[in-house]
């Protein structure tokens, strides 16, 4: 088994007792020093809140990093993780040639810490404080996925970094239960949309989006366009029912115009779901018009003609319409509500 696990997660839990000993007294030669020549991808978690680690611990992962740093494609560090506690586990004299990403607290991240995996493509934030990493711009000139807050956006994009993929706190389609939702200051449209202008500071272009945000206005994203008409797919996650500048329009005639005047002038656009995900985790109820198949099927329609690109379309998170044929939409139920 040793000579074919490509992935490992660990969860260290805290027992106390063991910190008080000698590493000798509780460290064999082997087993907690194990070798994994196949190794990819390593995780590592601490049932503490915050660390550092048991000194027992604290070894095995130093090991773990050491011996296989120049294998690794993935890491992921706990959430809790420090610049100066990283700089423990990790010596500046170690590097991760062919490390292609990882997730580690912006806070924690470093001009020293950057260098030392020089070709990352994807760079995760856990949290989502909107604390500025100390990495200078032209770190991670392979850089092609961020997920983060959408506040420190603004300091990852530079002209050297080709990013195609940006999910801004967390934002899946499928998030019942984000980490996000704990958070005191919920980032605004307004956040958003200072995230999204600094698209074009890309030295490539910008492919699939993903935001979560309490309200918006479906009309705000008009003022978008600019910025992202190289988008493939977005996925937009809600807290309140979408709004529209004429609160006299109905879901049927919002859907519409957000074809006509936003969804129709990205041309490379596949792929646009809305979920509703955070209002219910939020308030345990779904947009007010998440039932009505017969709308849902009306704006579909229009939308063959205004967006014609378009495959995959969600109005909710309950489910994804799925075009199997010009004029035909298959309707998906969430995995989850089967």
């Amino acid at each position: 088994m040793r000579s074919t696990l490509k992935s490992l997660a660990v969860s260290l839990p805290p027992v106390d007792q063991w910190t008080s000993h000698s590493p000798s007294d509780l460290w064999p030669h082997d087993p907690l020093r194990p070798v994994f020549p196949s190794l990819q991808a390593f995780e590592f978690n601490y049932l503490y809140e915050r660390g550092p680690l048991g000194l027992l611990f604290e070894r095995f992962t130093e090991h773990m990093l050491k011996r296989h740093a120049y294998q690794l494609k993935h890491l992921v560090f706990p959430a809790w993780i420090t610049s100066d506690y990283f700089g423990v586990l990790v010596s500046s004299a170690i590097h991760f040639p062919n490390l292609e990403s990882i997730t580690i607290r912006s806070s924690a991240l470093t001009m020293t810490i950057a260098s030392q995996m020089p070709n990352l493509k994807s760079l995760t934030f856990p949290t989502f404080e909107p604390v500025t990493p100390s990495i200078p711009p032209h770190s991670f000139p392979s850089l092609r996925r961020f997920s983060g807050s959408c506040r420190c956006f603004s300091d990852i994009l530079t002209r050297e970094r080709p990013i195609t993929h940006v999910q801004f706190d967390g934002a899946v389609f499928d998030m019942e239960d984000a980490s996000i939702f704990a958070e005191g200051a919920q980032p605004t449209w307004s956040d958003v949309f200072d995230a999204i202008k600094q698209f074009p500071m890309s030295s490539g272009p910008v492919h699939h989006l993903s935001f979560y945000v309490s309200s918006i206005n479906l009309s705000a994203l008009r003022k978008t366009l600019p910025y992202v008409r190289s988008l493939k797919s977005i996925v937009i996650c809600l807290r309140s029912n979408p709004k529209d500048i004429n609160k006299q329009h109905s879901a049927h005639e919002r859907f519409s115009q957000l074809g006509t005047c936003f969804l129709s002038r990205l041309p490379h656009l596949r792929s646009f779901l809305l979920s509703d995900e955070p209002k219910y985790a939020y308030r345990g109820k779904r947009f007010s018009h998440s039932r009505d198949e017969k709308m849902q099927r009306a704006v579909l329609r229009g939308y063959e003609a205004s967006c014609p690109g378009l495959t995959q379309v969600a109005f909710t998170g309950t489910c994804v319409w799925e075009k199997t044929a010009p004029g035909e939409w298959t309707r998906k139920r969430h995995p989850r509500l089967l």
